[in-house]
């Protein structure tokens, strides 16, 4: 594996705790959104890392630097609306019931913290990786 691979695989990975960042900051800007329809509110956002690899070709040493690449996508998650009794607020139904995004902020909060780590992780092999290069590099030159 050369060093391009490894900036792939790190700025990857890098690229997808950058996203579940976006997402989560999403879900806890719209917390507290509402809708006058309860199918319209706000759908808190997910991040999927999916691997482009199987198992077989890492331990053979045939996967390329883009198989090894973490791939991602966003998707919105499938939990119906928190409904809370106000039934002065002007987007309560006939029952006096408000729909607000199924979000739980402390929950946001400590996917943040570890998408923050992770994203930290990641730009800690890349610049090691960096590192190796240069010194391999100096080698090269005889120094």
């Amino acid at each position: 594996m050369d060093y391009l691979t490894v900036f792939d695989i790190g700025v990857s990975g890098m690229n997808l705790q950058m996203a579940r960042l976006e997402s989560m900051a999403a879900n806890l800007a719209n917390t507290n959104s509402t809708s006058a329809d309860a199918s319209s509110v706000y759908k808190p956002l997910d991040v999927v890392g999916v691997s482009g690899t199987n198992f077989e070709s890492l331990l053979n040493g045939s996967a390329s630097g883009d198989e090894l690449a973490v791939r991602y996508q966003v998707v919105e998650s499938n939990v119906g609306p928190r409904m809370v009794l106000e039934p002065s607020h002007p987007h309560a139904n006939a029952d006096g019931l408000v729909a607000y995004p199924d979000i739980n902020p402390v929950s946001e909060m400590m996917k943040l913290m570890t998408a923050t780590r992770a994203y930290e992780a990641n730009a800690q092999v890349v610049n090691a990786a960096k590192s190796m290069a240069s010194v391999a590099m100096d080698i090269g030159r005889g120094r």
